[in-house]
């Protein structure tokens, strides 16, 4: 399965930054064709090279390590390569050509002792054609240039695939049958920094989670790697890895297309990098779950908790709240605190502006309740200044007023409960001073308001309130100036 914040970036320079590889082109028919000869008896390459000669530009060498070494650093257009070689033997050979990214496209023909071994094995293996001994000049030139043509086929197909490639800007992986990488475009090494000069790239694919990282997104991915080897259509969200380890969400999704003449399949994958989605879909979902939970809070003290963790989750940082209820109280960390505790960078975010500024590096982010009746703001600090995206924008200023709301309510019912408290103190006082008028009128034979009078007398006189001397009065009998 092909593979992983942050967003992809298309501008030019970004794609100037990757250097590309530049495929082996066809050989052009102006020029002669550079042909690599390996072959192990000298007699018998001597004579190659001499039957060959005035048609090819050719090379001689005696070995398998040599011929490698000739064509990474020269320019060959073709080789001619015998099957039983010293050292690397020619299958090797042919097998180290196909897997080597720089030489796979160029054209093999495989020289055989007889029909059998070397050519049964050597095709399998890579080799384009072959040539059986004892074989005539004429026969290995009609051989020669058939492939010669071959690969120029070969090449321009290539040619217009790798142009498809970079002309994508989506991130794009093509394996084989058993997986091997066999093509990443640019935007795939922009966005996980992987290209095919880390190969060769086999699974486990180095963008996949390990098991210590992810056990149970990675064993997703390899259930999919497997049916799309199985040729099953798969489509799916997964988190792949960059270089870095920097977890990327990505859609992927792919194709499988039948290569009859090579007996084999490639595995065609598209990602599309919905690491944003995905976060603006994790925060829309946390923000609604505290929204919700300010909607049910009944006292100050849980909302400021709510607030104050939520705030945390959702944007990465230390949460400070600000209320102004006559006067001005801060909280953080779960306790009220003092403003010469505040650092420096806190009160200036506490006292500065909601922005709606997505491009500049920020230290935190402020939310401020618009509707709220009461001064409320908090401000978030993050580890460390980064970028605000205008989701996070959104979702800061869709939270600051869930969050003036649910204060406006709490406070409104606490002011509430206090007032039918002071409503059920005024009320069982006054039947506390009628019950101590009562007594005074029976005992004294006194009017109702000249009792009421001795009893605001009393209070004035010991600096008590009226329900104090009316309570003793009833408790325990005493006339209101003995108390």
């Amino acid at each position: 399965m092909p593979g992983t914040g942050g967003g992809r970036d298309d501008v030019s320079p970004d794609r100037a930054s990757v250097p590309a590889r530049v495929p082996r082109s066809a050989p052009a028919r102006s020029r002669t064709i550079r042909l690599l000869i390996a072959e192990s008896d000298p007699e018998l390459g001597r004579l190659l090279v001499e039957s060959l000669e005035g048609e090819y530009d050719t090379r001689l060498t005696a070995n398998g390590e040599e011929a490698l070494r000739v064509m990474r650093d020269g320019d060959i257009d073709l080789v001619l390569v015998e099957g039983a070689h010293p050292g690397i033997d020619g299958l090797e050979l042919v097998r180290q050509i196909r897997s080597d990214p720089e030489l796979r496209d160029l054209p093999v023909v495989l020289l055989a002792v007889s029909a059998g071994g070397s050519v049964d094995v050597g095709i399998p293996d890579g080799a384009d054609d072959y040539v059986v001994e004892p074989r005539e000049v004429a026969d290995l030139r009609a051989r020669l240039t058939s492939n010669l043509a071959r690969v120029r086929e070969r090449s321009a197909d290539a040619g217009w695939r790798r142009a498809i490639l970079l002309a994508l800007a989506d991130p794009l992986v093509i394996f084989d049958d058993q997986g091997v990488v066999l093509e990443l475009n640019q935007a795939f090494t922009r966005l996980f920094g992987y290209s095919l000069d880390d190969g060769p790239l086999e699974p486990p694919y180095p963008w996949w989670p390990t098991e210590d990282e992810d056990p149970e997104a990675l064993q997703t991915i390899l259930d999919l790697h497997t049916a799309a080897l199985r040729h099953h259509e798969v489509e799916a969200d997964v988190v792949f890895y960059t270089k870095d380890r920097r977890p990327v969400w990505v859609h992927s999704a792919g194709a499988n297309v039948d290569l009859p003449l090579a007996g084999s399949s490639a595995h065609i994958w598209v990602l599309r990098d919905i690491t944003h989605d995905k976060q603006a879909q994790e925060r829309r979902a946390a923000a609604a779950a505290i929204s919700a939970e300010f909607a049910s809070v009944e006292d100050l003290e849980t909302l400021l908790s709510i607030a104050e963790h939520g705030f945390e989750a959702l944007f990465d940082g230390g949460s400070t709240i600000q209320i102004d209820l006559g006067d001005r109280y801060l909280f953080r960390a779960g306790r009220d605190i003092v403003e010469a505790e505040l650092m420096a960078e806190v009160a200036k975010g506490l006292a500065g502006s909601p922005s709606a500024d997505s491009i500049s590096y920020r230290p935190g982010i402020l939310l401020v309740p618009q509707t709220s009746t009461i001064g409320a703001r908090a401000w978030v600090q993050f580890r460390w200044p980064r970028r605000i995206s205008v989701e996070e924008m959104i979702a800061a200023d869709l939270l600051a007023q869930a969050f003036g709301l649910a204060l406006d309510r709490v406070v409104e019912r606490q002011r509430s409960a206090d007032k039918q408290a002071n409503l059920e103190a005024a009320m069982e006082s006054h039947r506390t001073v009628g019950q101590a008028v009562g007594i005074l009128v029976e005992r004294h034979k006194l009017l109702p308001h000249q009792a009421f009078d001795r009893l605001k007398k009393a209070s004035q006189n010991r600096n008590l309130k009226l329900r104090e001397v009316a309570m003793r009065v009833v408790e325990t009998g005493a006339d209101p100036e003995d108390v």
